[in-house]
């Protein structure tokens, strides 16, 4: 897991490794509840959903791109 943290101001934002957020992603998809998932890493609750929607939506993309080249 890589965590990196840069700061504005006073506020910090982390930033996560794909690896990391494909592995929550599984988790997630596997039936864990996105609570229990953000309380164990100490994450966001709405960052598990956000990172299942941007992964389903790059699936669906490969997967439109895969059928248009097959035509």
């Amino acid at each position: 897991m890589l965590r990196n943290g840069s700061s504005k101001g006073n506020k910090t934002r982390e930033s996560y490794d794909a690896d990391f957020k494909q592995e929550l992603t599984r988790l997630l998809a596997s039936g864990r509840s996105a609570k229990e998932i953000s309380e164990t890493f100490g994450i966001a609750e709405n960052l598990l959903y956000r990172w299942k929607r941007m992964a389903t939506m790059k699936t669906k993309h490969k997967t439109s791109r895969v059928g248009i080249a097959m035509l």
